[in-house]
């Protein structure tokens, strides 16, 4: 009895063991953009949304070069601020909001959206795609309504599709 327990036990951690090891395998396999398209999806189509409704935030850039706010580069420290126009300009983020119309909840709902998504930025091109960039905008996904947006159908994108509307791109 005690020698078929034994068998069993090993048996069941071989088995356990095996499926870690296959699980894994296939987990690491994987392409990073489909493990992060597969956890993101939801909130990512849910961004889109808001995005589009929205309409007064057309891209958000949030990464090691500082930030930008439609194109705009701004600073959250006001004695950072530099408008004189010698240079880069910077705005302070509170001026900038104001200037643009943007409520700062909103913007504070957009920028913890990207933390949460784990995204660098987003930019919506030709009003029918918008773009979302990994890793500084080194590669990311697309939605793209149409499947007709430009900028990264050129040749020196790399492109693949993951679901409807939902491309990967990459340089």
């Amino acid at each position: 009895m005690k020698k078929r327990n034994k068998l069993y036990i090993t048996l069941v951690i071989f088995t356990i063991s095996l499926a870690i090891i296959l699980f894994l395998y296939f987990k690491i396999r994987e392409p990073f953009y489909l493990s992060f398209f597969r956890e993101n999806e939801k909130s990512l189509n849910e961004f889109v949304t808001e995005i589009k409704n929205y309409k007064k935030i057309y891209g958000m850039t949030k990464n090691k070069t500082g930030n930008t706010l439609n194109d705009k580069h701004y600073t959250f420290k006001k004695e950072q601020a530099d408008t004189s126009g010698k240079g880069r300009q910077v705005y302070y983020i509170e001026d900038l909001l104001k200037n643009l119309d943007i409520q700062q909840s909103t913007f504070e709902k957009f920028r913890t959206r990207m933390e949460k998504i784990k995204i660098d930025d987003f930019f919506v091109h030709d009003d029918v795609s918008i773009s979302f960039g990994i890793s500084s905008g080194r590669y990311g996904v697309i939605y793209d309504e149409r499947n007709t947006s430009k900028w990264y159908n050129e040749p020196d994108y790399h492109r693949t599709k993951l679901s409807d509307n939902w491309y990967y791109w990459s340089f």
